[in-house]
């Protein structure tokens, strides 16, 4: 059966309201994965007007954006990462059969079906969770099931309309949509120290049972990715779905490209990309200055000429700095044979 979507605004409030009055809680919606990143790339959007307003005053969301979107690496997805009822509840709805697949806009726009494979589950008083972008063939619930807060609903996935392997999260209350980290109602309020179009929150009430756990914490950036190749990837999909390459051949018509996926860089973020040999000369280096927040971003550098270091090793270097502060630095290695 195919799940139906239910989009309202959020609800701005003026007074606090604590979980207990709420009278619910979250377990989060997925278990750790054995391998591989889990974290939050992107968070319901507080602010519609202002649009991309994350719970923390930050840009992680997007316009509009309803959910809380869990992600994990492409190898964890295909080894398998277990989706879980955020808290007791009913199966209201179902939909599995979507194939996992990066979507492009010539994938069509997916109108009605954007969620993917999923599941909806009524836990009461008017409470709701929606699970989106489940694995094909994943789906272990069935309409009418009870579920228990951390029962197996499937797994994560990547159908639907997603560019990333990740679960979406909703939350919501009488059809209205709700950050679960700032419960039900919260203030919006103008505050002196907060910059022009930005504001200060008070009264936080958060729904999870335990906000100290890894999964939900507000992470800094991240590099999600290594690759080299001998030939420029097609798309930000290949780099991430590529598994460690650890040798490229030599050719005179092949170049050596090292390629880098990053995520949650900042206005003003710069990215340090190079390919050294191993007594450190230089062989192709690439400086970015972020002009805006990005939630993944690809880049590259490569070299023509790979016939040139045959038999050689080959260093990549990543580097990200915030001002004066380097946040990670990385170096990976392959053998030109």
């Amino acid at each position: 059966m195919k799940i139906v979507c239910i989009f309202v605004g959020i609800v701005f409030g003026l007074c606090a309201f604590c979980t207990e009055v709420c009278g619910i809680t979250f377990v989060p919606p997925l278990a750790v994965p054995q391998s591989g990143y889990c974290f939050i790339q992107n968070y319901v959007d507080i602010s519609p007007e202002q649009g991309g307003q994350d719970y923390a005053t930050g840009s992680r969301s997007f316009q509009k954006h309803k959910g809380t979107d869990f992600r994990i690496s492409y190898a964890a997805m295909l080894e398998g990462v277990e989706v879980l009822a955020a808290a007791d509840g009913k199966v209201l709805r179902t939909r599995d059969g979507m194939a996992d697949r990066y979507w492009q806009a010539s994938s069509g726009d997916l109108k009605g079906v954007e969620c993917g494979n999923g599941v909806l589950i009524d836990h009461g008083d008017g409470w709701h969770t929606q699970y989106c972008h489940m694995k094909e063939g994943s789906v272990r619930v069935h309409e009418g099931d009870i579920v228990a807060a951390g029962s197996v609903l499937g797994e994560v996935g990547l159908s639907g309309k997603t560019q990333f392997a990740h679960v979406h999260f909703q939350v919501s209350k009488d059809g209205q949509i709700v950050c679960p980290f700032l419960g039900t109602t919260y203030q919006h309020i103008e505050d002196e120290s907060a910059g022009e179009g930005e504001f200060v929150l008070q009264d936080r009430a958060s729904l999870w049972e335990d906000e100290s756990s890894a999964v939900l914490q507000y992470t800094s950036p991240r590099l999600l990715v290594t690759s080299f190749s001998n030939m420029l990837p097609e798309s930000i999909n290949d780099v991430l779905c590529a598994s460690g390459v650890t040798e490229v051949t030599a050719n005179d018509e092949e170049p050596v490209i090292f390629s880098v996926v990053t995520a949650m860089l900042k206005k003003g973020d710069r990215l340090v990309i190079a390919l050294r040999t191993l007594s450190g000369e230089n062989l192709a280096e690439r400086n970015v200055t972020v002009t805006s927040y990005t939630a993944q971003r690809y880049d590259y550098v490569g070299r023509l000429d790979s016939v040139e270091f045959v038999e050689e090793t080959l260093e990549g270097i990543v580097e990200l700095w915030r001002g004066d502060t380097r946040i990670f630095m990385y170096k990976s290695a392959v053998f030109v044979r």
